[in-house]
């Protein structure tokens, strides 16, 4: 696999630099805060935010942010970890597995509206999904 014409295996932590990937399993410690979650996987990424930028991330997905995450619903817990986004616009590549799973409505909306934004400011989104595909680009498909 290349990544701006270079090899990954090269390139090691500064590929890792360029991208977010969010799995499927919302991938939060339930003994943290949704606010706690969001600020230690953006330092892990080489991302630290401050604590106004973190709420304000959590804000937009409507995740109470000092609520510790065993106290979430599976769509509150899918939003906290969805609201990494929020601060990844920089981020030229998005892996993203299942993103609008166990949302409601809105929260997809608000979902879309991130990958829509990104994707328009020049960055580039690959997702998987069992829904039927809202968002323009180019789609595979793999039951085809």
């Amino acid at each position: 696999m290349r990544w701006k014409g270079e090899p990954v295996r090269a390139l090691k932590e500064e590929y890792s630099r360029q991208l977010v990937y969010l799995g499927h399993a919302p991938a939060v410690k339930d003994e943290l805060t949704a606010a706690e979650n969001l600020s230690l996987s953006c330092r892990l990424a080489g991302n630290a935010r401050s604590s106004i930028d973190v709420s304000a991330a959590l804000r937009a997905l409507e995740v109470p942010e000092g609520a510790l995450v065993k106290t979430l619903s599976q769509g509150q817990r899918r939003r906290a970890a969805l609201a990494r986004l929020v601060l990844s616009q920089a981020n030229p590549l998005w892996l993203l597995d299942e993103p609008l799973a166990a949302l409601d409505a809105q929260a997809t909306g608000v979902v879309e509206g991130l990958i829509r934004g990104h994707i328009g400011q020049g960055g580039s989104v690959v997702y998987t999904t069992h829904q039927q595909a809202r968002l323009e680009g180019r789609v595979i498909d793999l039951d085809a």
